[in-house]
């Protein structure tokens, strides 16, 4: 069985590293187990860079880091 463990923020100075690396961590101590580890950032998405709109909707904001 391979078990798949995603990072889903692609944000700079994230803190979802290192919960998904104690995870990797535990499940490597079951036998059977395979387990990958997925990270967003490794994936080339252009809309992450993109500006996004208030919520008013009138005009664009930079993006927060």
């Amino acid at each position: 069985m391979t078990i798949s463990v995603i990072i889903g923020s692609t944000r700079k100075g994230r803190f979802s590293e290192r919960p998904a690396q104690w995870i990797l961590q535990e499940l490597g101590k079951r036998d059977a187990i395979e387990t990958r580890l997925l990270d967003l950032r490794e994936f080339p998405m252009p809309f992450f860079d993109q500006p996004c709109r208030s919520y008013a909707g009138d005009r664009p904001t930079k993006r927060r880091s």
